[in-house]
């Protein structure tokens, strides 16, 4: 995450980031349409930002199977080294913050510290790993992955070394101030329809930015629904004069085959992005809604079920 507060110093966004100079309206503490919650669901049991955004099933099946039966779905390996990995980045960022307050450090003492910080990681939450291991294709896949984490963290560690560079030079945002401790928001669910707490994987308050880590095969244009959602949610908790306006993605592609470090997506929550997400609260409510005996219907397992929770349940349902 020590790229996000680089990239954005560079941009110097925070001398352009007030909000009248790019014209949202569509604010999470307003309580007109389009942001108010219909009418028709206020009595219903308000939506994580997750399960509004994060759409795998044309259909929204996954959706209706999570909230109507409660069943938390099959693991897969998307899903463990999913928060793997946000484990992973979260500890580079708590233990290494004051690395550099020294002085500059070498690329050995950083691939030394990599080393005994992953060693450390890999005996913690080796429980976690040995099941993700399980669910490995093979032993290749596993040890990919392990060596992926490592590699991030290198480059992560060096960018890192380059955000204290950067700030002796600018007035430029630094890492410091991501906040990844003050993230439980707590909307007004009646009216904006989005259940409290609702956590964002990090902030930077002084940027107007809300962020959240993902990853998986390939990016999805879903993914940056989520900033919309955590957005409105902040925008609900805090009240006028607190807006957030910019959102960010950190995307780690865990099923690639070669050493790519996580990138960074980068992007204005405008009005357009928060109506879209806006939208599918209120679609989603719409299928949470149906009865149990009428779910929405199968879509083509090769191509949209491969890596969701669900594909056993809908399975059982196939002819």
């Amino acid at each position: 995450m020590f790229q996000i507060a680089t990239n954005w110093g560079l941009l110097a966004l925070s001398s352009h980031a007030e909000s009248g100079d790019i014209g949202i309206t569509l604010r999470g503490y307003s309580t007109d349409e389009p942001v108010a919650l219909p009418a028709e669901f206020v009595s219903m049991p308000p939506l994580s930002v997750d399960k509004i955004a994060s759409i795998f099933c044309p259909t929204r099946r996954d959706l209706f199977l999570q909230v109507k039966t409660n069943k938390k779905g099959q693991m897969t390996w998307g899903r463990i080294a999913g928060t793997l990995i946000e484990k992973y980045c979260a500890g580079i960022l708590d233990e290494y913050e004051g690395l550099f307050k020294l002085g500059a450090q070498s690329y050995a003492t950083l691939k030394s510290e990599i080393e005994g910080y992953t060693k450390r990681f890999l005996s913690t939450y080796s429980r976690n790993l040995a099941s993700l291991e399980k669910h490995s294709s093979g032993l290749d896949e596993y040890e990919h992955f392990v060596l992926l984490l490592q590699y991030t963290a290198r480059y992560e560690l060096a960018m890192l070394g380059a955000d204290w560079t950067l700030r002796s030079l600018s007035s430029g945002p630094s890492v410091v101030n991501i906040d990844r401790t003050n993230v439980k928001l707590h909307p007004n669910t009646k009216i904006l329809g989005i259940s409290s707490p609702s956590t964002p994987d990090f902030i930077l308050p002084d940027l107007k930015t809300v962020g959240d880590v993902k990853s998986g095969k390939e990016f999805s244009e879903t993914y940056r629904l989520t900033c919309a959602g955590y957005a409105l949610a902040y925008e609900s908790a805090y009240g006028m004069g607190n807006e957030i306006d910019f959102g960010v993605i950190y995307f780690f592609e865990n099923h690639h085959r070669n050493f790519t470090s996580a990138r960074i997506y980068a992007f204005v929550i405008d009005d357009p992005l928060r109506r879209e997400f806006l939208d599918r609260r209120n679609e989603a409510y719409i299928i949470v809604g149906r009865d149990i005996a009428d779910p929405p219907s199968l879509v083509d397992r090769d191509r949209y079920c491969i890596y969701c929770k669900f594909c056993d349940e809908c399975d059982k349902a196939r002819p």
